[in-house]
């Protein structure tokens, strides 16, 4: 299912013409790098960034992450869709592959989470309707993340596929992000603490009673 909606965004967008472009466009998220303690949420900005000027018709990633460590909390679609208004923007469900109209603020968690990847695998698949590309930079999708495991979530980029108006790739670098879920320091001081409770009391207890081997 997923190679066939890939193939009909790339058809879509290849029914426009061809034309050379020289490639511009990144994606990226923000931000770049943080550290959270287990149980915090945290939010992150999947953006797109140097749209060339003949614009974007189609745009597919899909994101990796560990799921040992992080939850997807949430995620609404972003600004992208009011900047370039006009253009009628559209989410490809990865399931069921119709065009679903969105704006700014949708919630799309549903549309992100496949089946067959969950939970540590978000894909995303936009296109515009009416073959009017997008030409302002915006952030695509607001993600909220939940910490429940303690290590380091880094995330990766795959499948990427960003098409102009001319049908041609538009694509040159993403910019990921690194999460790292440290216990806060009290934890930790309480662990150490802890464990010197523990030798003072394996000392005291062979004192009192010493070994007879």
């Amino acid at each position: 299912m997923k190679n066939y909606l890939i193939g009909l965004l790339i058809g879509t967008a290849l029914l426009l013409g061809t034309a050379p472009v020289v490639p511009a466009t990144t994606l990226e998220l923000v931000p770049s790098a943080t550290t959270v303690n287990p149980g915090d949420t945290f939010d992150m900005a999947l953006n797109i960034t140097g749209i060339a000027p003949q614009g974007v018709t189609v745009i597919h990633t899909d994101l990796f992450f560990d799921s040992t460590v992080l939850s997807l909390a949430g995620a609404t679609a972003g600004d992208f869709f009011d900047l370039n208004t006009g253009t009628g923007s559209a989410w490809f469900d990865p399931i069921n592959p119709f065009p679903i109209p969105i704006s700014t603020g949708f919630p799309v968690a549903d549309f992100i989470m496949s089946p067959v990847t969950v939970p540590d695998m978000l894909g995303f698949d936009f296109m515009e309707f009416n073959f009017v590309p997008s030409i302002q930079d915006g952030t695509l999708v607001n993600l909220t993340f939940s910490a429940i495991g303690v290590g380091d979530a880094m995330f990766g980029l795959n499948d990427i596929m960003v098409i102009d108006a001319f049908g041609a790739p538009s694509f040159d670098g993403i910019v990921t992000s690194d999460v790292s879920v440290v216990p806060e320091p009290g934890t930790i001081m309480l662990l150490g603490v802890g464990l010197i409770s523990l030798a003072g009391w394996r000392r005291r207890r062979r004192h009192i009673f010493p070994s007879t081997d």
